[in-house]
């Protein structure tokens, strides 16, 4: 099973067959920026190299029953693919698993190959790179003794940059460390009995309630504040108050 679908429409379900990967999205994505240039050196330094957006080109055949059915599925895949906005495509795999990005329609090309039928080609932009799991990976730990060791497991094969941290009171000064890399996030701070401190490691943002504390977030190892690598990722949490719990939430990341 290889399903593809766009903005919660599933293309086989709209009357689109054939659904063929051009790009391909099987393909790593691009890497940015290059090595730095040193005079009166030779080569270049080596520089740690981000992936870059991603385009996924898709092509699929559109086939009506009638000239009118035809140009109804046309027009309604155009209400779809002209939408100004982001929506999920989203991949249906072999063993039913689904995984989806966030994407934009860029270009819609139709070629006619018969008054109703046409060959069709679409262009998405994914500005976030990863298809991610549909089903949230959710971890949590009580904090019963400090230092607290465990396990958690990245299922996809993608580094975590964008996993949601909560530190639920009572807490003292809590941290936590990816010691598989060497990251780290913590609250610079006491956080009461049941309070949560939200770190949003994708926003960038350390709220609790409305109110953001990023003045009150550490964090080194990393430009986000917290990174999982793929597999299983050896953390540890530090408190100088015991009796709270350590959340993370994320969607797998898949390349």
């Amino acid at each position: 099973m290889d399903l593809w679908g766009f903005g919660g429409t599933w293309f086989n379900l709209a009357g689109a067959t054939n659904v063929t990967d051009l790009s391909s999205a099987l393909d790593l994505p691009p890497v940015k920026g290059s090595n730095a240039d040193i005079p009166m050196r030779e080569g270049k330094y080596d520089l740690i190299k981000d992936f870059d957006q991603r385009m996924v080109t898709l092509g699929m055949v559109l086939q009506g029953t009638s000239i009118r059915d035809f140009e109804t599925k046309l027009d309604a895949l155009k209400l779809l693919f002209g939408k100004r906005s982001r929506q999920y495509l989203q991949r249906t795999l072999e063993d039913s698993s689904v995984r989806r990005a966030l994407a934009e329609v860029m270009k819609f090309d139709v070629k006619l190959t018969s008054p109703i039928s046409a060959k069709m080609t679409v262009d998405f932009v994914l500005a976030e790179i990863f298809f991610r799991s549909t089903i949230q990976t959710s971890d949590v730990q009580v904090i019963s003794a400090s230092p607290t060791l465990y396990n958690l497991t990245n299922l996809g094969n993608a580094a975590e940059r964008a996993a949601i941290v909560t530190f639920i009171g009572a807490l003292d000064y809590p941290k936590l460390t990816n010691l598989t890399n060497g990251v780290y996030v913590g609250y610079n701070g006491a956080i009461a009995n049941l309070v949560e401190v939200v770190i949003d490691c994708g926003a960038f943002t350390c709220k609790q309630g409305v109110t953001n504390y990023l003045n009150k977030l550490v964090h080194a190892g990393d430009a986000y504040f917290f990174k999982l690598e793929p597999g299983v990722n050896s953390l540890k949490v530090e408190t100088n108050t015991l009796g709270g719990s350590v959340r993370i939430q994320f969607y797998p990341p898949w390349l």
